[in-house]
């Protein structure tokens, strides 16, 4: 015969593993915010998702990123090493829909650090999302 105790214990860790999975279906994810550093002509910054903000792990995976680039020179965002878009000097770059796993920014020129901002989110489910999902 089986422990019942232990059952009840499965039974409650899958439950509110489910609760947590609809919460973040409805709300999404907090912002994780990635100050790219000062950036040297054509060398890279790279941010690891899972190094950099550990705790996004829950919200595995994040997916999307709004860039700002305030400095003078255009940068280009490499995004899990295949996906590549430019972000022209002074304008924000948004891109959803991909998993954020890894990412990396160059520039053609010397920028400062603190021009170059990310700001990342798991986006929460829209209501024709969710409807889709129901079926």
């Amino acid at each position: 015969m089986a422990n019942f105790f232990n059952v009840a214990k499965v039974s409650r860790a899958y439950r509110t593993y489910s609760v947590r999975q609809e919460r973040i279906k409805r709300e999404g994810s907090p912002y994780y915010h990635w100050a790219v550093g000062a950036l040297a002509a054509g060398v890279a910054v790279v941010c690891s998702v899972n190094q950099q903000f550990p705790e996004s792990k829950k919200y595995e995976p994040l997916d999307w990123l709004e860039l700002v680039n305030n400095s003078a020179s255009d940068v280009a965002l490499i995004i899990n090493g295949n996906e590549q878009f430019l972000c022209t000097a002074g304008t924000i770059r948004t891109v959803s829909g991909l998993p954020l796993h890894q990412m990396s920014v160059t520039a053609p020129a010397i920028v400062a650090a603190g021009l170059v901002v990310g700001t990342m989110q798991r986006e929460p489910l829209t209501i024709d999302q969710w409807a889709r999902r129901q079926k």
